[in-house]
This record gives C-alpha cells, structure tokens and sequence, in this order.
C-alpha cells in the first residue's frame, strides 16, 4: 500500500473539516442529555426513569464499539461519518414525533450508536493527521471545537425552550450545516492500516489509569450534564438560570481546552489526569455551600467544567502518541467502551441516589468517584517511568 502523505496545506485542510465534524457530537450530546432531562421533569417522571432514559443513549456503546476497528478498517473513515449524521438527524425528528417515555428507550439507543461512530472515527482522523510536535496543541482545538458545541445545545434550549418541535429543529438544522465540510474531505483521510492486536482487558492491563480515567469520566460527565439542571430547580432555581448552569459549566470546559493542549505538549499524561481528578473533587465538594453566592457559584461551575474537560484532552493526546493505525482505533475504542460504561451507569446511580436521598445526592456521587479513582493515579504515577513514553498514561 502506498504510504499516505499530506502535504501542510492538505493536513490542515483534513484537521479543519474533521474538526467542524465532530462539533455535530457535542451539539446533539449538548441538546439531548440536559433537553430530554428537562422534558420527562416536567412530565413528572422520577429522577430513576430519567437517569435510566439518559443511560439508554450510551448503552449503544457498549454494541456498537467492538465493531467500531472492523467497521472503520473495511469502509474507512468517510462512508460511516455520513451515515451517522443521517441517523442523528433521524432520531432527532423522531423524539417529538414519537412522545413516549418507552419508544425513546430505543431512538435515544439508535443516537447512542450513531454518536459513537462518529466520534470515533473523528478521534483517529484528527490524531493521526496531527504532527506529534504539536499533537497537544491540534487536540486542544479540536477539543474546543467539540466542548464548544456542547455550549450550543443549551443554547437552543434557552432560546426555543423544552416544547415541541422547535428545540429538536433547530439542533437538526446546526447538525445538517456542521456536515458541509465533509464535501472537501476527499483523499485528506488517513487509511486505518494493519490489525488492531489488543482487546478491552488488554488495554486496561496496558493502561489502567487511562482506562479508569475513560470510566470515571464517563460517570461524572453524565450524572452532571443529566441531573445539574435538576439539581439547581430542586435548590430552587428557575428553569433559566439551571439552563445557564449547564452554559457556564460548559464553557469552563470550552475555555480550558487551548491551555490544556499547550500544556499536554509539556506535562506528563498522568500528572494531568491527576490534576483534572482534583480539580473534579474540589467544585463537587463546594457546590452546596456556594449556590447561595453567585460570585462563587459561577466560578466553581467555570473551574469543575474545565477540570472535566481535560480528561477528554489529555486521553486523546497520550493515545495518540503511543498507538497508530489499528491500534489506535482499538485503543480509542476500548477508551470509549470504558466512558461508555461509566456513562451508563452514572445517571442510574445518581438517579437511583436522588430518588433514595434528595437533589443534593449529585455532587456527592461525583465526590465519591473522584476518591476512588485518586489512588490508583496517584499509584501509577509513584510506580516509576511510564510505559514507552513518559508522557504515556
């Protein structure tokens, strides 16, 4: 096979269209979980039905990613990113269409499939088109990009709001658009090359704390973009305001993802995964005693995104560097089956929490994974040089 080059202008040609793509994930992830949420709320179904709802979404993962390095090996990158935003739109239209608790169980599964294909396929075209000098500083961007989009989707609900059609619209219509560049994506793709030897136990003996970092961010991420918005109206605030919770968070996210690239070019993986995890501990730990101060609220919402955020970050960029080709979609994929796993589970256990205790139970699940996830990292990084590369995690 001949070797696929891509002269500068190509390679940021490549990285600029596979970047406006993946905005297509955070824009449906960013309106779906906080929309859907708000809408069983404010039909009264119970914080457990909503949480396992929001789980049904990334159950898909768990069918749809070992397939993920076959599937991406046989038909390239290109064929399968198309064919999952055609899904998403879809399953979109068919949420109002269809306004039934049961019958979004398997269209939330169909967009849970769809979601990870996609963001799959981004994964490795953005990280092996990306020079390794700057490989830190391409997935900040791109991880801009995507966190970004998830801005957006709070967006669309503060200014359409939670009723009929227009929410489901307007996302679709920000999807259809964000597809167009894909028109010059032509021989600007990468061929996924030799055969991927590992599998999802494997990569977690290889790379347990990245493999846990997949899990717990997986977990948290979920429980708070499902039930933030249920936490602030059980504290007493109005739709609006929990709404610009979710904004404020996500842009803490969005604000951090330059820095963190700078800084992932520079600082070892498991350092920052260590620093991320605190930096998730510390808003949890602070929520409740700071929503009665705005001028301390904001900035702990603005601090707990951008710690969240990184783990994406600074998972992708030490993948990057020791995986190629197959390898690296396996590894991207088992990353996922992990976040995947945690994403399901965190909205039935937090959902599960709230129903037993009270809205407070969200920063507390969030508190208790973070603790249980700092010894392992903290183990692993005392545990001497880093697999292959002291940047591995």
């Amino acid at each position: 096979m001949a070797e696929f080059t891509l002269t500068d202008a190509e390679r940021r040609r490549s990285i600029i269209v596979v970047i406006a793509t993946v905005s297509i994930v955070a824009v449906t992830l960013g309106l779906t979980w906080p929309l859907l949420s708000l809408i069983l709320e404010s039909r009264g179904v119970g914080a457990a039905m909503i949480g396992l709802s929001s789980a049904s979404q990334t159950l898909a993962i768990l069918f749809i990613m070992p397939l993920a390095p076959s599937i991406l090996a046989r038909f390239g990158t290109i064929g399968p990113i198309r064919i999952s935003i055609a899904v998403i739109i879809i399953s979109l239209l068919l949420l109002p269409a269809i306004p039934n608790i049961y019958a979004w169980f398997p269209i939330r599964f169909l967009l849970g499939m769809a979601i990870e294909i996609l963001l799959i396929a981004c994964d490795v075209w953005v990280n092996q088109v990306a020079e390794e000098k700057t490989r830190g500083r391409v997935i900040g961007i791109y991880g801009f990009v995507l966190t970004g989009g998830f801005a957006v989707g709070p967006m669309i609900i503060n200014i359409t709001g939670i009723e009929g059609w227009a929410p489901f619209l307007t996302g679709a219509a920000i999807i259809g658009l964000g597809a167009l560049p894909l028109a010059w994506a032509r021989g600007l793709t990468p061929p996924i090359e030799g055969v991927a030897k590992g599998r999802l136990l494997f990569y977690l003996r290889v790379a347990p704390t990245l493999m846990v970092a997949g899990l717990m961010y997986g977990l948290v991420d979920s429980s708070i973009l499902s039930f933030l918005p249920i936490y602030g109206l059980g504290f007493g605030f109005d739709q609006a305001t929990v709404v610009n919770m979710l904004t404020v968070l996500i842009l803490g996210s969005v604000a951090a993802q330059l820095p963190l690239g700078w800084l992932a070019d520079h600082v070892g993986g498991r350092q920052m995964i260590i620093g991320c995890t605190v930096f998730t501990l510390l808003p949890a730990v602070a929520l409740p005693f700071v929503l009665d101060t705005p001028l301390l609220m904001w900035p702990t919402l603005m601090i707990w995104g951008a710690a969240l955020g990184g783990f994406y970050t600074v998972s992708m960029v030490a993948m990057g560097r020791r995986y190629k080709g197959a390898e690296l979609v396996a590894i991207n994929a088992a990353f996922v089956v992990f976040w995947g796993l945690g994403a399901i589970t965190g909205p039935a256990i937090t959902g599960g929490a709230i129903e037993v205790w009270s809205f407070n139970a969200m920063p507390v699940v969030v508190a208790v994974c973070c603790l249980l996830y700092l010894p392992l990292a903290i183990i692993r990084l005392r545990s001497g040089p880093e697999s292959q590369n002291k940047r591995a995690a």
